[in-house]
């Protein structure tokens, strides 16, 4: 069987654990799994926006309910914040999926999820029991998003070739692909 040439291990000749049985590195590449540096997501921009639409639905269903009581005021707020920031943070993910994760999006996909959140907060205003607060939106929620984001964004870049790498530098550039 041929060498592979996008392999994850540098040694030439060695069986990397990722390739089919059989296959070994030739040295000229990293993993299958990771020599893209862009996603393979839907080229339909329903499909992309899909996931932002279904998460901006379960938010807004959660706040048109009223708010729950639990018996440790700590407690409750600790649930309530934290359901914010997870929130918004799946949110912020699933506008940044919508820009195929290109690392100059980072940033728009944040303010969706903030503009959002600001319109949850008004939303909240209508529904009884519940109380907007900015607050919430501007820190909570933002700030969901904007950890969510960084975590993705690292995760990311730990899976793309390190440019400086002499193999890397013999992978075709996402322009050439």
């Amino acid at each position: 069987m041929p060498p592979v040439t996008n392999c994850t291990s540098r040694k030439v000749g060695m069986r990397n654990s990722l390739a089919p049985p059989g296959q070994v590195c030739d040295g000229k590449g990293y993993s299958w799994l990771m020599n893209s540096t862009k996603l393979q997501l839907s080229k339909n921009p329903v499909l992309r926006f899909l996931p932002a639409i279904l998460m901006m639905l379960a938010i807004f269903l959660f706040s048109a309910g009223s708010a729950f009581d639990l018996p440790e005021k700590l407690l409750q707020t600790v649930i309530n914040k934290g359901a914010h920031m997870i929130g918004y943070g799946l949110l912020a993910l699933a506008f940044w999926r919508m820009f195929e994760f290109e690392e100059d999006r980072f940033w728009p996909a944040w303010i969706l999820a903030v503009l959002y959140a600001l319109t949850d907060e008004y939303h909240q205003s209508f529904v009884p029991g519940r109380h907007p607060s900015l607050f919430d939106a501007l820190f909570f929620d933002a700030l969901g998003a904007l950890i969510a984001l960084w975590l993705a964004s690292r995760f990311l870049k730990s899976k793309r070739p390190d440019p400086r790498d002499p193999v890397a530098k013999n992978l075709p550039s996402s322009g050439e692909r």
